[in-house]
């Protein structure tokens, strides 16, 4: 990785040290915090490499190789069931059109906002016993200090700021009704781990033992490596660019970022990238929140925009469990959604604060971002490119060329888990790769990891 760091330095393209390890089942606490310990090392070989001078070199991190799957899905079910269950499901019109997006034209359609009655309409519907001031307290955590909504309504922007499965920063999901919540999912997780089908574990939840607590403080362990990682990277002033993961866990994921960016991105230029994948259907709402989110806390924007990583398993798991698939059903809708999330995200840009990572190797979607920042120097400075090291290079150095930011993603880790990496990469990318002839030097690289393994293999028996 040290010569491909070099190599791109030299060339005026930046790195993103990318380690690959996830999809750990069993919460194997050393494997963990070795993960950890790789993504700090980097940190520093960067601040070493890069000392009086620019640092060229960003960091991917995979959450899912900071903590297990199993407690990924399990806050998942938790987090779907605040937002999908209770929030989009018994959510009504607000009266006041005040209350519009900043997305909308100049005949403002009303938003949606959750009242008192929908709490407890969504907490009977799941055998949840409430009282009063428990869903009083409830409603205070959902809600800014300066809400604009009555005192028995919250807002979508500010119920998805302030209502977690998990906060990383207090103890809030003590509170009764998002623990009761929680240990909902914990039983229900048995049964299904996929958004929408909670429903189905309803009639199990007699005679269970609650095994929230264990995946509480497996969690908490989570957060204590990734914020180790986040600290270190705002100290070398180092990107920290977040993977988005398959959907059954990426409602985790994002809850547990905005946290983070919330904390980080107060008073600086964002650092902490998101990862959006713009073939799920839900992608276009989700990034428009995400950027009213930040606006209205007042803290700058940090988005990844990708066109997605799981799209056979996505479709797979949805025929199995007879779900609609959260995924476009053609090509042209996911490359029709990528523009729209880049038109959204440009738009809105705030060039002095905001960040956006654009992940892709789509000619075409790339000469599209530039054209929305044709005539504005000022967003060459808040907008970066980015392939994957072996593709696209010739797109790459165009852009460079151009006087736009680069960066090649590295991938490095454990083989095992590399090695399905690459080549997952490389199956999802065949039409890519055959458009620009790169395919040859992607198999190359697995080849060569292969061999070396293989190798080292032989030589300590």
């Amino acid at each position: 990785m040290e010569d491909a760091d070099h190599h791109y330095h030299k060339e005026g393209i930046y790195a993103s040290a990318n380690f690959v390890m996830e999809g750990i089942e069993e919460d194997d606490c050393s494997k963990f915090d070795e993960a950890r310990d790789y993504l700090v090392d980097t940190i520093d070989y960067s601040m070493k490499a890069t000392k009086n001078c620019e640092n060229y070199l960003n960091l991917a991190i995979k959450l899912t190789g900071l903590g297990h799957m199993d407690m990924f899905k399990e806050f998942n079910l938790a987090q779907t069931m605040l937002t999908d269950g209770m929030f989009n499901k018994y959510s009504t019109p607000s009266k006041n059109t005040k209350n519009s997006s900043v997305f909308d034209d100049d005949n403002p359609s009303p938003r949606p906002v959750l009242t008192r009655e929908g709490i407890k309409t969504f907490l009977n519907e799941h055998q949840i016993e409430f009282t009063e001031a428990e869903i009083e307290e409830f409603i205070t955590i959902a809600k800014f200090a300066d809400s604009e909504f009555s005192s028995d309504e919250i807002g979508e922007v500010e119920f998805y700021h302030n209502v977690h499965a998990h906060y990383v920063f207090s103890d809030k999901h003590h509170s009764a009704i998002i623990s009761k919540i929680c240990n909902v999912a914990s039983i229900l997780s048995n049964n299904s781990y996929f958004s929408g089908n909670y429903q189905k574990g309803l009639h199990s939840l007699e005679g269970r033992p609650n095994g929230e607590s264990d995946m509480r403080a497996a969690m908490e362990r989570c957060m204590e490596r990734t914020l180790a990682v986040v600290e270190k990277a705002a100290e070398a002033q180092t990107q920290v660019l977040v993977d988005a993961e398959q959907s059954y866990i990426q409602k985790t994921l994002d809850s547990l970022t905005r946290q983070i960016q919330t904390k980080y991105h107060k008073d600086q230029k964002a650092f902490i990238l998101n990862g959006y994948q713009s073939y799920l259907k839900s992608s276009p709402e989700h990034i428009k929140l995400e950027i009213e989110r930040c606006r209205r806390a007042d803290i700058s924007c940090g988005l990844k925009i990708i066109r997605g990583a799981y799209m056979g398993e996505e479709r797979r798991l949805a025929n199995e469990h007879n779900y609609e698939s959260p995924i476009w059903d053609t090509i042209e809708e996911t490359h029709k959604s990528y523009n729209t999330n880049l038109e959204n995200a440009i738009s809105s840009l705030n060039t002095e604060k905001d960040f956006l990572l654009v992940a892709c190797h789509n000619i075409n979607s790339c000469e599209y971002a530039k054209k929305l920042m044709e005539d504005n120097e000022a967003y060459k400075g808040a907008v970066r490119f980015a392939q994957l090291k072996g593709f696209s290079d010739s797109l790459t150095h165009s852009l460079k060329d151009d006087g736009y930011i680069v960066s090649k993603y590295l991938p490095y880790g454990p083989t095992e888990y590399l090695i399905p990496y690459l080549i997952r990469r490389g199956q999802e990318s065949k039409g890519v790769m055959r458009e620009h002839l790169f395919l040859d030097e992607i198999t190359q690289d697995i080849k060569n990891r292969l061999q070396f393994s293989i190798g080292a293999a032989v030589t300590s028996r």
